[in-house]
């Protein structure tokens, strides 16, 4: 009649070795990188303390459209954001702090802001 499932709690073996593995050869990767980038540099250049870094700062300025962002985008963007972040968390706080004005002021917001993309 009915089904009886029994569960363990225990990690499996795969999990285990796989969680070890993990954690002893991404850290040992790790800094074999690091120290492998130390020492493609002059003995000369590493030890100077006056001019640490200067010599490996480039900066670089493009424009959003060379990536295929135009400023519409950028706005539609941050207002589907303020939205979201409008619609999954402060309308469930007006409701927790029992702040009727503020869910119905975030409602009009949102019917406002539809009226508007609409017009």
């Amino acid at each position: 009649m009915y089904a009886i499932a029994y569960t363990t709690y225990l990690y499996s073996a795969g999990a285990c070795m796989l969680g070890i593995s993990v954690g002893f050869f991404l850290p040992l990767l790790s800094n074999i990188w690091a120290i492998k980038k130390a020492l493609l540099n002059k003995i000369r250049d590493s030890l100077d303390v006056f001019h640490t870094g200067i010599n490996d700062v480039v900066v670089k300025i493009y424009k959003l459209e060379s990536f295929g962002l135009s400023p519409f985008q950028t706005i539609l963007g941050i207002t589907l954001v303020v939205m979201g972040v409008m619609t999954y968390y402060l309308v469930p706080a007006s409701f927790l702090f029992n702040r009727i004005d503020l869910f119905f002021f975030i409602l009009n917001i949102i019917l406002i802001g539809m009226i508007i993309g609409m017009a």
